[in-house]
């Protein structure tokens, strides 16, 4: 789905962000929903020459004592298991990185909060076309188009390490939308289950001197 920019919401009225106002940016965004966006991926770097993907498969091992390489130790679902010697070893497996642990690389995260997401129809969004950013709960709510007529909201509930976010976080935090765009959002919490995923701040505790090398949100610079 093609998106034009994104549109803030503040007590009813709107302050639109359209890509086009910028030079570089006047062709569209482009939303997909996240699996699809993972398999596409996997399918383009399988077909790339030289490429092996290990499906059902994770690093178990990691020897670094020879200063030339780095041998990797992987087993698979079956707990049979294979060594690869390798020149680089990059982490890329998110704030919690246990490779980078494996690998001797010191990593401090924090948490911040709990993103909840909604599939809700774009019916009621007040402009299609576009992503939406409603202000005026306790953190902003996103709405963006993942598909045709379908849209992700996102409650982004602050970490408090007395409390565990619930679907009525959400129902209390949706009384900042519109009226028929909240009672849609409603029935979807009423209807839907809780999808979460927590949200951390990332930052390397130590350097990856050597053959190994940190990307992505555990090196504090991804999504």
């Amino acid at each position: 789905v093609t998106v034009n920019g994104f549109s803030v919401w503040s007590d009813g009225e709107c302050t639109r962000l359209p890509y086009d106002s910028v030079p570089a940016h006047r062709r569209p965004g482009l939303c997909l929903e996240h699996g699809l966006i993972r398999q596409r991926m996997l399918d383009v770097v399988s077909a790339l020459p030289n490429v092996v993907i290990k499906h059902d498969s994770r690093i178990v091992g990691i020897d670094q004592s020879d200063p030339f390489s780095v041998v990797v130790e992987v087993a698979n679902g079956r707990a049979a298991t294979a060594r690869y010697r390798c020149r680089l070893l990059i982490a890329a497996d998110g704030t919690s990185s246990r490779i980078g642990q494996l690998a001797g690389i010191g990593v401090g995260n924090r948490r911040i909060s709990t993103i909840c997401g909604y599939r809700v129809s774009t019916e009621n969004l007040p402009e299609q076309g576009f992503g939406h950013v409603f202000v005026g709960s306790e953190t902003p709510i996103l709405f963006y188009p993942i598909s045709p007529g379908t849209a992700r909201i996102l409650f982004d509930i602050p970490y408090r390490s007395d409390h565990r976010p619930r679907p009525a976080d959400c129902l209390a935090m949706a009384a900042a939308l519109p009226q028929q765009l909240r009672r849609a959002v409603e029935q979807v919490l009423a209807r839907q289950p809780l999808a979460t995923v927590p949200a951390r701040a990332a930052k390397p505790a130590t350097r990856a001197p050597g053959r190994r090398a940190l990307a992505g949100a555990v090196a504090g610079s991804g999504p």
